[in-house]
């Protein structure tokens, strides 16, 4: 509610009779003082539009041009700033937990995400979308996002374009198995559960799970996986050029 006030002065010249003595009329100047109250009710405020990666609870650990990841954290009563999605995006869920959200028109819900959730989002690439969300639950979320940043190709169609889509496939391993993996192209690796470690053909080995749950290959490349934990090893591959052989 805001208040205003307002005055407007103007002067009014009034003919009188004039005395004997005088004569004629007396030309007599007015002012006048007019104030004007405005009382103001508006709507609140559109909330602060900030991109999804500048929103403190959404940390970028990885940007390359054509992908970026984000961790998603939020402790039980955390809530997150609003912000916006513009590109397309994939989750992939390490710790599910009673999840609130709300749009910038006020709607809201409330959402359970499990562990080892995954699920996309393909349609803000062409109409971004503002929301804030909040932990409700009882345990803390962990969650990886992969945001494609590729230019759509057909931006006036409805439907997703082959560079405006995920293609994903799961993989669980037992404990010591190993397999071979393509993982050329626009591809990135997230570990939902388990300890791995990847090896590549240019002898690259990296650790991959736990505190290390993401991996995306700097170059073109067929590696191999293998479980390294004493349980189960489940990951997700995402690549966003191509459809998964």
């Amino acid at each position: 509610m805001v208040l205003i006030l307002i005055r407007y002065d103007y002067r009014k010249t009034d003919e009188r009779p004039g005395g004997l003595s005088f004569g004629g009329v007396v030309k007599v100047m007015r002012g006048y003082g007019l104030y004007l109250f405005v009382l103001l009710f508006g709507l609140s405020p559109a909330p602060a539009q900030i991109p999804v990666h500048e929103e403190p609870f959404h940390q970028p650990v990885y940007h390359n041009g054509t992908m970026r990841i984000l961790r998603v954290a939020l402790a039980p009563g955390d809530t997150s700033l609003f912000h916006r999605h513009s590109h397309n995006i994939f989750y992939a869920t390490l710790k599910g937990t009673r999840m609130w959200l709300q749009t910038a028109k006020g709607e809201s819900r409330e959402v359970t995400l499990s562990d080892g959730w995954t699920g996309e989002n393909t349609s803000y690439a062409r109409r971004p979308f503002v929301h804030r969300i909040a932990n409700v639950g009882q345990d803390s979320l962990v969650l990886f996002a992969v945001e494609s940043l590729r230019p759509l190709l057909y931006p006036t169609r409805k439907t997703p374009d082959g560079d405006s889509v995920f293609y994903t496939r799961g993989y669980h391993l037992a404990a010591g198995e190993e397999i071979k993996l393509d993982i050329s192209g626009a591809v990135a690796l997230i570990a939902l559960k388990g300890l791995g470690e990847i090896r590549t053909k240019g002898r690259e080995v990296r650790l991959f799970g736990g505190k290390q749950p993401w991996y995306v290959p700097e170059s073109a490349a067929f590696g191999s996986i293998r479980n390294t934990g004493s349980g189960r090893l489940f990951f997700v591959k995402i690549r966003l050029s191509k459809p998964l052989q």
